[in-house]
Parts: C-alpha cells; structure tokens; sequence
C-alpha cells in the first residue's frame, strides 16, 4: 500500500484577490510561524521519497522541514494562468474567466488525478525494476 501526504506551501505575499498560479511569488512575512507549523506537523513521519514543486515556495517550505533532496516535479506546479497571471480577478474582463469559475474544480481534480495515477505508475515500475535488479 502507497500511503502518500499532501502539503501545500504556506502563505503567499500576494494582494488577496490576486490570480498567481505558477508565477514564483515571494512566501509571507509569517512564513517562519507557518513553516514551523508544518514541520511540528511532520515530526517523527518517515517518507521514502518527497517530491516537491520547483516553484520557490514549495522549495522553501521543503527545506525548512528538512527536506533538502527533494525529486522536482513540473506536474506539480499550480496551474498556469498565462494573461491572467497577477491580475486581481474583478480586473479580468475576458469573458472565459466565468467558464472557468463553473469547471475549474472538476478539470483541476481531474488532471491531478491523472498526474498523481502517472508517478505512481512510474514509482511503482522503477521500485519492481531496481527489486529485480537486486534480486
């Protein structure tokens, strides 16, 4: 059994009601308080492997738990939101954003459903190849 733990970075020094996705925002001035959080949180759990976004929110976050090898992943990168990208939401007149407020929870889950089916497909494979190889 694969038992997997999710942890999202702490907060950002974003304005709220700011659309940031994968653009590398800076973390908030409380990120030591939230960190150390997270990390107490952590504390006597054993993981075979972390994988971490590359954005530096995540990154830093990693390694303030101790975490300083992570595997980086793109897939696991928020979602990119090209043109609208640092825009305050009540900003954006593209009338797409209304479609996408209706079907952004259902394409989100589902792409990461699929992201998360493929590392494990992949994980599980090199863990049967490197079992062979040692036996």
């Amino acid at each position: 059994m694969i038992n997997l733990t999710f942890i999202r970075h702490t907060s950002v020094d974003v304005p709220p009601g700011v659309c940031y996705g994968q653009t590398d925002v800076p973390l908030a001035p409380s990120f030591p308080e939230e960190a150390l959080i997270v990390k107490d949180g952590l504390a006597g759990i054993h993981f075979d492997e972390i994988y971490c976004s590359p954005l530096s929110r995540c990154v830093r976050l990693a390694e303030y738990c101790g975490f300083t090898t992570p595997k980086f992943d793109k897939r696991l990168m928020e979602m990119n939101f090209g043109e609208w990208e640092m825009i305050r939401y009540d900003k954006i007149t593209d009338p797409r954003l209304q479609e996408w407020y209706l079907f952004n929870n259902v394409i989100d889950l589902s792409a990461f459903c699929l992201n998360l089916k493929n590392a494990i497909i992949l994980r599980e494979q090199k863990s049967q190849s490197s079992h062979t190889a040692a036996s």
